[in-house]
């Protein structure tokens, strides 16, 4: 059968199994840690290139692939994540990638959103350099905006730097929590199904708690974010499960666990 798995599906199954293992143990029934062993070590088997250390699409772009071997989805920039698996495997690599996923954070923010520091749904790297995606590179017109899959950058980037201190990504969050904050009047309800990259609105839909959630997660890295984030967690606590999909209401409970200090990271002994 052919492969087909997304990377951000493959690095949470991994973490999942690596929260397992500080929760129960791996003397039981199960060897969690080495299962999650065996999909860290598969992840970066299957689902990096190792030209540039790069979180590829998933297992089924071949490192030689014209259009997407170099391409990734900062969705999937999962840092916390990427450096729980380089402390469980002990491999090094996975601080190469940390490192190019960082630059490439820092890359696109600086010279394609430095009034926003969003990032686009998809990446490419394209004459020497990372680029936001042309359209249609994978999914839609919108693969090199602000849209449904960039959505979670804001709350996957600023994990790292909120259970380790990491700043390599806290400018880029400062930036885009100064940017939403103002661009909506402090007013979660005003928050947008996706934005170009200069923060020109994509569409006047609904408001969409895919979008909104994530911010909650990257206001915390500062103090004087306090209402704002009072404010987003207020509307991710009234607005009705019903009114949204599963992608929404996964990612709104996922934020407010990251929100409320119940994000764990399976490295660290205190938790």
């Amino acid at each position: 059968a052919a492969s087909r798995s997304a990377t951000d599906g493959d690095m949470d199954i991994a973490y999942a199994l690596l929260l397992a293992d500080k929760q129960w143990g791996s003397s039981s029934q199960i060897n969690y840690l080495g299962e999650a062993k065996a999909v860290i070590s598969a992840i970066m088997e299957q689902d990096v290139n190792p030209q540039k250390w790069s979180l590829k699409f998933g297992d089924w772009v071949d490192n030689n692939d014209p259009d997407y071997a170099l391409a990734t989805r900062p969705s999937d920039f999962m840092l916390g994540h990427l450096r729980a698996f380089g402390k469980a495997s002990g491999n090094g690599d996975w601080t190469k990638v940390a490192d190019n996923t960082y630059k490439i954070i820092q890359t696109i923010s600086t010279k394609y959103s430095p009034a926003t520091g969003l990032l686009p749904d998809f990446v490419v790297f394209k004459n020497g350099a990372y680029a936001p995606s042309p359209p249609y590179l994978l999914e839609t017109e919108r693969d090199g905006f602000f849209s449904w899959n960039a959505a979670r950058v804001p709350w996957r980037v600023p994990v790292d730097y909120l259970l380790t201190g990491d700043t390599r990504a806290l400018n880029q969050t400062r930036l885009t929590n100064a940017w939403i904050s103002k661009k909506t009047n402090n007013d979660p309800g005003k928050i947008v199904a996706g934005y170009k990259l200069n923060g020109t609105p994509l569409d006047d839909e609904d408001p969409a708690i895919a979008f909104s959630a994530p911010f909650a997660v990257s206001a915390m890295v500062d103090a004087s974010n306090q209402t704002w984030l009072n404010a987003l967690w207020n509307s991710l606590v009234t607005a009705p499960t019903a009114a949204n999909a599963y992608y929404g209401n996964s990612i709104r409970l996922l934020c407010m666990i990251t929100v409320s200090g119940n994000w764990w990271d399976p490295t660290d002994a205190r938790n």
